[in-house]
């Protein structure tokens, strides 16, 4: 390889950009190989726009789910873009000469790698800090980047590049696939030599000696090659997520310095002010939180970190020296006060790169950053999490019809995400998180774009060739794997937020496909209540909800028939149906064409509240919810009371049925004394063995009742005992003794025990 030079380099290194156009300067290579992956070289062009921003990511990923990727993300400082700009600048041939990508994907398709970076059983990085004694970043920083222009760099970063090749021998693995990778891309390289042309080849230090003295793959061993087909795409990406902060392994500490670093290497002010122009963008820092910094302070660093320099064989200030210095003269000797400042400077985690339209990217994505130009959410497009609060009211005061429901608009929009499973939009305040504070017009999310954000948005691509298409066809595919109606009431509410009206009716037609029959009571309850929130607020949507009144009484009408049935149950499912009634409840009050059926859902309340041969829980659940309506007065309370507090009844039964009933309208029940007599006069006359029992059910019924509200029964308590409420109430919320906690925790096991050897067929 006589025409061949091997230049080695260090990803994301400026003094590795700024030595390689030095060098490429005197030798003017006819072709330039730059590692990177093979089939990418036809985006090279893109890197090369006058339109581009860095930092951005080339993107390849698999074409089928589960969606695999692999980045290659870079800066403007980056030795292979400035390597691949050259070759532009100065019509030479340039092309990727690493492994196609999808060799690099089907390699380990459980994960995503990063180039250099991937995920390793041995960290060569911490094994050179043992050796070094001091942390790479500082290690890398002190003799490498600030050795430009001394013409030491080349044959420094050859000696490291062949220390890091012996430890990482220990990293078989590694080692083995680095092999690979090298006869790849030796077998490049000797196709693009000939006799009158001369090759220049950028790689990692560490590639250097291998390419060397490796030999080149067979054409039988590239056939042998696994490979997954994929495609590829180009996306922004931050300086958070090029540095090592953000997990990524080929990173460095503080790519916002390093480019820094990058400009005054282009500027050629390294050795005259690049040391003041750090320390003063600190003390701006620092003023800008609040901090008092002087002139002097920032001039007495300086000095300090010249001196520090050449106390530590250092040619110019290093990092490491800066920082001593700040922290000295401008921190008080307090790392704390300036770290924040420190990172604002260095990881500059809000630089964002940018890619022009159209540019490499998929329909899907240019359709992501067409809505949110459109919708105005393009400010959003950052890694600091914003809120964002929606009003879906359209506005009247606005002509224009977009501008008055650019919010609905932007709901749709955000909620498709959110079926996509793109995590730009979290939802705060929205029906599709479940908040009890949905006010139906309100919404409240919180905004962060992530370089996963981009991963996401390009996995979309699989399901449509838009966002809308994408989350058309996921509903649909949900629909279709819907086995209940719940799931299918759940789809349907989906594609409602989402605003896509085709898509609700293929929903809603899978849900009324599925029988309603079988369906358990906790599914009709659900699905009630997901098309009972529809109908309410269905307008605010622009959506006519009226289609869903007679299923919504259907389902109805199966609950009310079904419901003494499910009430026969054991412990376990009996939180179901407690729930389902609360739901039922409030559909039936809410809706105008179930609230004419009232005395329907009171008379079963009513059959329900006295049946001994119901789960107790139910019972005195339905109780709480006449008294709710005010279907029970105090007089058919207190009978029911007394009878379940009966002698004759198992303390058990009798204390579920309380805790059903102290389920709800806990102020009503506090303030009525006659109850709390009743309860007294019950838990008095039991004897040793069944107030043990029953303390465990009452603990139960009470657990959730607030510290004030205990308060206030045990004041009720001290009235009907003729003692001070307030000793009482002191005496009653006291904490448990040790000996009184055991003794409830045995009793609880051996009430388990006997439900679990209850035979309930002879019920």
């Amino acid at each position: 390889m006589s025409n061949v030079e091997i230049f080695g380099i260090a990803h994301h290194s400026p003094t590795g950009a700024f030595e390689l156009l030095r060098r490429l300067d005197e030798v003017n290579p006819d072709v330039v190989l730059v590692e990177g992956p093979e089939d990418l070289t036809n985006m090279m062009k893109w890197l090369c726009n006058k339109d581009i921003r860095f930092p951005i990511a080339l993107m390849s990923y698999t074409q089928t789910q589960p969606v695999q990727s692999i980045l290659y993300p870079f800066a403007s400082y980056s030795p292979e873009v400035q390597a691949i700009l050259w070759a532009h600048k100065n019509n030479k041939e340039c092309a990727f000469m690493d492994l196609p990508t999808s060799v690099f994907l089907a390699f380990d398709n459980n994960r995503i790698y990063d180039q250099d970076g991937q995920e390793s059983r041995f960290d060569v990085y911490k094994e050179l800090e043992k050796v070094s004694g001091e942390k790479y970043e500082d290690y890398w920083d002190r003799n490498f980047e600030t050795i430009a222009g001394t013409g030491k760099y080349q044959e420094a970063i050859k000696v490291l590049g062949k220390e890091l090749r012996l430890l990482e021998e220990n990293d078989t693995y590694s080692f083995s696939r680095n092999l690979i990778r090298e006869a790849y891309m030796k077998r490049v390289i000797l196709c693009k030599t000939t006799e009158d042309k001369k090759v220049f080849c950028v790689c990692g230090a560490y590639h250097v000696s291998g390419l060397e003295t490796n030999e080149p793959m067979t054409d039988d061993e590239v056939n042998k090659l696994p490979r997954l087909e994929s495609s590829s795409t180009l996306m922004p990406y931050t300086y958070y997520r090029l540095s090592r902060l953000s997990g990524y392994g080929a990173g460095n500490k503080a790519p916002g310095y390093y480019d820094m670093l990058w400009q005054a290497l282009n500027d050629n002010t390294l050795n005259e002010n690049f040391t003041e122009r750090y320390l003063v963008a600190v003390a701006d820092e620092q003023r800008k939180s609040g901090h008092i910094v002087s002139s002097a302070e920032v001039i007495d660093a300086d000095l300090l970190a010249k001196t520090l320099a050449s106390f530590r064989a250092n040619r110019i200030p290093s990092l490491t020296d800066m920082h001593d210095a700040a922290i000295s003269a401008m921190g008080h000797g307090n790392e704390s006060e300036l770290v924040e400042s420190f990172l604002r400077i260095e990881v500059k985690g809000d630089h964002i790169g940018s890619v022009p339209e159209g540019m490499g990217t998929t329909s899907v994505q240019e359709d992501f950053n067409n809505q949110l130009e459109l919708l105005r959410l393009d400010k959003y497009r950052n890694e600091v999490a914003e809120e964002l609060a929606l009003d879906l009211r359209e506005k009247n005061t606005v002509k224009d019809e977009e501008k008055a429901l650019i919010d609905l608009r932007r709901s749709f929009f955000l909620c498709r995400l959110y079926v996509l499973g793109i995590h730009f939009a979290k939802p705060l305040q929205t029906a599709l998180n479940g908040s009890t504070h949905m006010k139906g017009w309100s919404e409240r999310w919180s905004l962060q774009w992530t370089t996963n954000v981009e991963i996401e948005i390009i996995e979309s691509s699989l399901l449509g060739d838009s966002i809308l298409s994408a989350t058309s066809n996921k509903l649909r595919e949900m629909a279709d794997a819907a086995v209940s109606i719940d799931e299918a009431a759940r789809v349907f509410h989906l594609a409602f937020m989402c605003g896509i009206p085709e898509t609700s009716v293929y929903a809603l037609n899978a849900l009324s496909n599925i029988a309603v029959d079988g369906a358990a009571i906790s599914s009709i309850a659900n699905t009630a209540d997901i098309l009972s929130t529809i109908i309410k607020f269905g307008s605010v949507r622009k959506y006519d909800s009226s289609i869903l009144i007679p299923l919504l009484e259907k389902l109805y009408l199966r609950y009310i028939l079904t419901l003494e049935g499910a009430c026969v149950c054991s412990d376990d499912g009996v939180g179901q149906v407690v729930n389902s009634m609360n739901i039922m409840s409030n559909v039936q009050l809410s809706i105008d064409s179930l609230a004419e059926q009232g005395d329907t859902f009171v008379k079963l309340m009513s059959r329900i509240s006295t049946r001994d041969d119901l789960h107790p829980k139910c019972s005195g659940y339905a109780m709480a919810l006449l008294v709710e309506r005010g279907e029970a007065d105090e007089t058919l309370l207190l009978t029911e009371l007394s009878r379940r507090l009966s002698p004759g009844m198992p303390v058990d039964l009798g204390s579920a049925w309380f805790e059903g009933l102290a389920s709800k309208n806990r102020y009503s029940l506090i303030t009525r004394l006659a109850i709390w007599r009743c309860m007294s006069d019950y838990v008095e006359n039991l004897d040793e063995e069944e107030f043990m029992r029953a303390v465990v059910c009452l603990r139960r019924a009470l657990c959730d009742f607030t510290a004030g509200e205990k308060s206030e029964i045990a004041e009720n308590l001290g009235e009907i005992w003729g003692l001070n409420k307030q000793q009482a109430a002191t005496a009653i919320v006291r904490t448990l003794t040790e000996e009184e906690q055991t003794a409830i925790a045995e009793q609880t096991k051996k009430m388990s025990d006997e439900l679990d050897e209850f035979d309930f067929d002879d019920i």
